[in-house]
C-alpha cells in the first residue's frame, strides 16, 4: 500500500502540532485521498439534481412565505420587513407559518433575488451554496486541527448526511443557518487555541448573523460561555477576562440593535418577543390556522436522539459510544472537550422547545456527531498494522453509501418535505405505509 510517512518540513505530510501523536497521520494513500475528495461530488450532484421542479415547492407552506418575504425585500428593501411583521401579527390564520421577524434570512434571500432569477429553484441554489461553503469550512478547520487524512474522511461523511443534503435543496432557513452555526463554532475554537483577534471578532459577527436568522441561535451563547470558562479554568488557557464580557454581551447586544433597526422600533421587537415566547414555550395556539400536522413537532426530550438513530444510525451509535468513552476518560484533547461541550449544552437546550422537536432544527449537532463518529472508528480500529486505517476508510465509505441510499429513499422517492418522525419510520419500514391528512 502506497501510504505517506510523517515527514517534518513537508506542510502537506506533517501532522498539526496538537495531533502529532495521532496514529492515522500519513497512512492514507494519495490515490485514496483523491478518491474520497472526488466522492464528495457524488452527494453534491445528487442533492443538486434532486432540487424540485419550479411547481413542486411548498408554495402554500413555509417555502411560499420565505419567497414572499424575499420578493418583498428585493422590491421594497428594509421597509418590507416591519410591514410584513404587522401583517403576520394581524392575521391569525398564518401564525403557524414562519414569521418575518427572522430578517437575517430575508436579507440573504432578498439580496439573492436582486442578482439571480426570481424563481423558487433559483432561491434553492442559495441553500445549496451554503452547504458547499459549510463543507469547505469543515475541511479547512478539521485539516488544521486533526490532519489531512481526517479532514478528507470527515468532509466526506458530512457531505453524505441525509439531513444536510435535503436542506441544501429547499427554500428553508436550515442550510444557511447551519452554515452560520458552523462558522462561530470553528472560529471560537480557533480563538481558544490561538487567541487570534480575527477569529474572535469573526466569531462575534457570525454569531450575531445567526441570531438574526433564527432566535434559537441564542442557545449558542450558552455553549460559548461554558466553553470559555472550561478552557480558561481547566485547560489554563491565557484568555483575557474582557473577552468573556464580549462573549456574553456582544452577540445579543449586536443582534438586539439590528432587530430594533430592521423591525422598525422597540414596539415591534417587544411584540415579536412576546409572540415567539408563546410559540415555543406556551400551549397550543387556539386559532383556525393551527393544524394537526403541527403536533408532529412535539414529543419527549429524547425525540431528537430517536430521529437521529432513524436518519443516520451508524453515525449516531458511534457518536454515542465515543461520548461515553470521553466521559469515562481522565483526560481528553482540546477539540474532544470542545465537541463534547457542544453536545452536552445544546442537546438539552434544543429539547426544551416544546413544539419544534423536528430533526432539521437540530441539524447542526451533526458537526460534532460526524466528528465523534470518525474518532470512534479510529479508536476502535487503532493498530500498527497496515489494514487498520484501510478498515476505517472502508467503514466510512459503507456508512456514506447507506446514508445516500436513505436520502434517496426518503427525500427523492417519498418526496419528503419536512423530516418528521413519521416519514423516517416509513423510510425504515418500521411502520407500514398509510395516508396521513396534512
Amino acid at each position: 500500500m502506497n501510504t505517506r510517512r510523517y515527514e517534518k518540513g513537508d506542510g502537506r505530510r506533517t501532522a498539526p502540532e496538537n495531533v502529532q501523536e495521532a496514529w492515522w497521520i500519513g497512512r492514507m494513500s494519495y490515490f485514496f485521498e483523491g478518491l474520497c475528495l472526488l466522492l464528495i461530488a457524488v452527494p453534491l450532484v445528487m442533492a443538486y439534481r434532486s432540487i424540485p421542479a419550479e411547481d413542486r415547492f411548498a408554495t402554500s407552506s413555509d417555502e411560499g412565505y420565505y419567497m414572499k418575504y424575499a420578493q418583498a425585500f428585493a422590491q421594497d428593501g428594509i421597509r418590507s420587513i416591519p410591514r410584513a411583521l404587522h401583517h403576520h401579527f394581524d392575521t391569525p390564520e398564518i401564525h403557524p407559518f414562519p414569521h418575518p421577524g427572522r430578517f437575517g434570512f430575508t436579507i440573504f434571500t432578498g439580496t439573492w433575488l436582486k442578482v439571480f432569477p426570481d424563481t423558487y429553484r433559483s432561491l434553492a441554489h442559495l441553500s445549496f451554496m451554503a452547504f458547499v461553503l459549510f463543507l469547505a469550512l469543515s475541511y479547512y478547520f478539521s485539516r488544521r486541527y486533526l490532519g489531512q487524512e481526517f479532514a478528507v474522511l470527515y468532509t466526506l461523511l458530512l457531505s453524505c448526511s441525509p439531513l444536510m443534503m435535503a436542506s441544501s435543496r429547499r427554500i428553508l432557513q436550515d442550510s444557511l443557518l447551519h452554515l452560520f452555526w458552523a462558522v462561530p463554532f470553528w472560529l471560537f475554537f480557533e480563538y481558544l487555541m490561538t487567541r487570534r483577534r480575527w477569529a474572535f471578532f469573526g466569531f462575534c459577527a457570525a454569531c450575531i448573523v445567526a441570531l438574526t436568522i433564527k432566535e434559537a441561535s441564542a442557545f449558542l451563547i450558552f455553549f460559548f460561555v461554558v466553553a470559555w470558562i472550561v478552557f480558561k479554568v481547566f485547560y489554563v488557557k491565557d484568555l483575557p477576562l474582557q473577552d468573556f464580557a464580549w462573549v456574553v454581551l456582544a452577540p445579543p447586544v449586536g443582534a438586539f440593535v439590528l432587530y430594533i433597526v430592521f423591525l422598525g422600533g422597540w414596539g415591534n421587537f417587544a411584540a415579536l418577543v412576546d409572540f415567539v415566547s408563546g410559540v415555543h414555550m406556551g400551549g397550543p395556539v387556539a386559532n383556525p390556522g393551527m393544524t394537526s400536522y403541527s403536533q408532529f413537532g412535539t414529543g419527549p426530550w429524547f425525540k431528537f436522539l430517536v430521529d437521529f438513530l432513524l436518519l443516520c444510525p451508524w453515525v449516531t451509535i458511534l457518536c454515542l459510544g465515543y461520548v461515553f468513552y470521553l466521559l469515562s476518560a481522565r483526560k481528553m484533547g482540546h477539540l474532544h472537550a470542545y465537541g463534547l461541550l457542544f453536545l452536552l449544552v445544546l442537546f438539552p437546550l434544543l429539547s426544551v422547545l416544546k413544539f419544534t422537536r423536528v430533526i432539521r432544527f437540530a441539524m447542526s449537532l451533526e458537526i460534532v456527531m460526524c466528528l465523534f463518529a470518525l474518532l470512534a472508528l479510529l479508536q476502535l480500529l487503532r493498530s500498527r498494522n497496515w489494514w487498520s486505517f484501510f478498515g476505517v476508510q472502508v467503514a466510512v465509505l459503507l456508512i456514506c453509501f447507506s446514508q445516500i441510499q436513505f436520502f434517496h429513499k426518503v427525500y427523492v422517492e417519498m418526496g419528503t418535505y419536512d423530516t418528521i418522525s413519521v416519514w423516517l419510520l416509513l423510510g425504515r419500514k418500521i411502520i407500514p405505509y398509510f395516508y396521513m391528512m396534512r
